[in-house]
């Protein structure tokens, strides 16, 4: 049964206000290999920019580091930038939903990211990513987003 108290639209600098943990993983569309994730962020929100500096974790023992950049443009508009990104990511609210579109640079190649982030009713975000190289999917990622 859905919690009453949860808000009807996913507001990202109300939900990203503390530490975070995104856990998940990417699956090969070709070979369905599977590479786990473990993501643990700390937000900033000043009004005007929410920052998330994330810290990765695969399941290969590779690590990283980045920061988004989410500026809000109006009700639920951003403009995104991360230090992989090319160019801006378009980022806009759906009720309980975010979408984000946006292209990343991996491997010294760009690849095109068509995301989704769902509130659910234990007040965590599933993150579902479709990622796409000349049309063709390359793979997918999932990752489940809550508060620690």
């Amino acid at each position: 049964m859905p919690d009453a108290t949860l808000p009807a639209t996913l507001v990202l600098e109300n939900f990203f206000s503390g530490p975070m943990r995104a856990e998940g993983s990417f699956v090969n569309a070709w070979s369905r290999s599977r590479r786990g994730i473990v993501i643990d962020m700390i937000p900033a929100w000043d009004g005007k920019l929410l920052s998330l500096d994330e810290r990765f974790v695969y399941s290969d023992g590779e690590t990283d580091h980045k920061t988004w950049r989410l500026e809000k443009t109006g009700p639920g508009t951003y403009a995104g930038t991360r230090e992989d990104m090319i160019g801006t990511g378009r980022v806009w609210t759906e009720g309980r939903a975010v979408r984000l579109n946006y292209v990343l640079m991996l491997m010294g190649i760009g690849f095109d990211f068509d995301e989704t982030m769902i509130l659910r009713d234990d007040n965590s975000v599933l993150a579902r990513s479709t990622v796409r190289k000349w049309g063709l999917l390359i793979g997918r990622v999932e990752l489940v987003i809550r508060r620690i």
